[in-house]
């Protein structure tokens, strides 16, 4: 018996696939099917086999009026899939793009400036300067007159650094207090200031 039974799951005409769900065993026992039994259940397989065989191919679709077998050989021979349009670019305006522009060259600069160790204030200088004689920035920085100017910045901001601040006895030199000062009269005027504070604390 257990023998007709794997005969039967071993033939390669009955299809497992096309009958998966099928249970011809319903009311047979495997365990106690007569041979006659098993053969009964191969030729209900078989026919059961045939019957889908003949639907697929004369099966309508009532939708479109065609066979289901010619739409299956259609739609493998053609996959009917449409790419998704790509969302249309929302239009900008004058406006937008100065902004963007804007904000392109901010981020330019940050990176340029963070590069090359070089302060906000110098970056837009740099970069002035660049756009000016249409140099790139990096060219720009390598000009003569670019690296004095930035020397020239460097040694104000280091005078202004090293000058004391302001205070509320601060000297009043050619009609000006120290903080009142541009950088150049800082500079002419330092040794009077600092005279002046000095002969103010020994009093």
């Amino acid at each position: 018996m257990a023998e007709n039974q794997d005969s039967f799951a071993d033939d390669p005409k009955v299809g497992d696939e096309e009958l998966k769900g099928v249970n011809l065993f319903q009311d047979v026992d495997p365990a106690t099917a007569t041979p006659e039994q098993v053969a009964a259940i191969v030729k209900t397989g078989k026919t059961l086999l045939v019957q889908k065989k003949q639907w697929r191919e004369r099966a309508i679709d009532p939708a479109t009026g065609k066979p289901f077998k010619e739409l299956l050989a259609d739609a493998q021979a053609k996959p009917d899939i449409k790419p998704n349009p790509p969302n249309p670019a929302e239009p900008t305006t004058p406006e937008t793009e100065g902004r963007l522009k804007r904000l392109e060259l901010s981020e330019d600069k940050r990176q340029f400036g963070h590069a090359k160790e070089l302060t906000p204030e110098e970056t837009d200088h740099v970069f002035a300067f660049a756009q000016g004689t249409g140099l790139k920035p990096s060219e720009a920085l390598e000009h003569p007159f670019v690296k004095s100017g930035l020397e020239s910045l460097r040694r104000a901001r280091k005078a202004d650094g090293a000058t004391p601040g302001p205070s509320s006895r601060s000297p009043v030199v050619e009609g000006k207090t120290f903080s009142e000062m541009n950088t150049d009269e800082k500079r002419k005027n330092f040794e009077k200031v600092v005279g002046a504070i000095g002969q103010s604390r020994k009093r």
